[in-house]
């Protein structure tokens, strides 16, 4: 036979079946035993401690807003009650995190063996929701509680005055209606540099800023302005005023404030009275000492 045709050489038939015949024993053996290797392996994995979640890493915009034991009450995360991590559900515990009023996003990832990673953003407060104790409110209307997640700030309050003006019956739920979108509106106009600099605001209160009497109808709101005394050894005088301002016309009544601080800013300082000036009436301010504040 010519070398060179080799290929040409016909196999035997029994020979050519048992060749298949090893082949396919070879291939379903190694099948077999990798599918078992793998079975066995994921078993292993799922009853190991190796795989029990023990260390949380959390990150977002601020530095550990949240302490990450009260993520793992969250989670249900437990020594006493060990977790598999390949038996966690990643779904639910989103789920579970976005149910704390203080956690606005969350997103929830497992890092082998024993690890989970947990990215989230805190809700931000604005101001202070007065209607309720111990609650912040953020830009976006929704309350949360203060203590003991945060730290007390020096925020201003938002008083919306009744319960009908409140459209929440849940933390989870946004506090709508034209009220707080006013009280809102406010807060942000006092946000200027020439307000700021004038003054601290202590209160915005818009519970009769849609009366129905249109005498009734205002805005009520608390500052605090720092005056110095050079009499005394303390120097540093707050002195309280309340004004009361129309629903329409408060931007402009608040310019007319800054011009009219100034007279008693620069008049003597005997006692200090809480101050009420009350601006509803166009062009004209009442002003009222009201009574001293020791």
């Amino acid at each position: 036979m010519n070398e060179n045709s080799w290929w040409q050489h016909k196999i035997p038939l029994v020979q050519s079946v048992a060749w298949i015949v090893v082949s396919v024993i070879l291939c379903t053996s190694f099948g077999y035993a990798s599918l078992q290797y793998f079975v066995h392996s994921k078993q292993n994995k799922k009853t190991s401690p190796t795989y029990f979640l023990k260390w949380i890493v959390q990150t977002g915009p601020e530095k550990e807003p949240l302490k990450s034991i009260y993520l793992c009450e969250l989670l249900d995360l437990s020594v006493d009650k060990p977790i598999n991590i390949y038996q966690y559900d990643l779904q639910n515990a989103e789920k579970k995190l976005l149910s704390s009023p203080i956690i606005k996003k969350a997103s929830v990832k497992l890092i082998p063996p024993n690890t989970i990673y947990i990215d989230y953003t805190a809700r931000t407060p604005l101001a202070w929701f007065y209607d309720y104790t111990n609650t912040f409110i953020d830009a976006e209307g929704y309350l949360f509680p203060v203590v003991p997640f945060f730290s007390p700030k020096t925020l201003p309050e938002i008083y919306l005055g009744v319960q009908d003006n409140i459209k929440s019956a849940s933390l989870l739920e946004r506090v709508q209606g034209k009220h707080i979108d006013l009280g809102f509106a406010i807060l942000q106009y006092l946000d200027q540099s020439v307000f700021r600099d004038a003054f601290t605001v202590k209160r915005i209160d818009v519970s009769s800023a849609f009366a129905e009497s249109y005498g009734k109808r205002e805005i009520v709101l608390k500052i605090v302005e720092d005056l110095i005394d050079e009499g005394k050894e303390d120097k540093n005088v707050k002195l309280p005023i309340i004004l009361r301002l129309s629903t329409k016309g408060y931007k402009q009544e608040l310019v007319n404030y800054l011009q009219l601080r100034t007279k008693f800013r620069e008049a003597p300082i005997t006692t200090v009275h809480e101050k009420i000036i009350d601006f509803r009436i166009p062009q004209l301010a009442f002003i009222d000492d009201g009574k001293e504040v020791l």
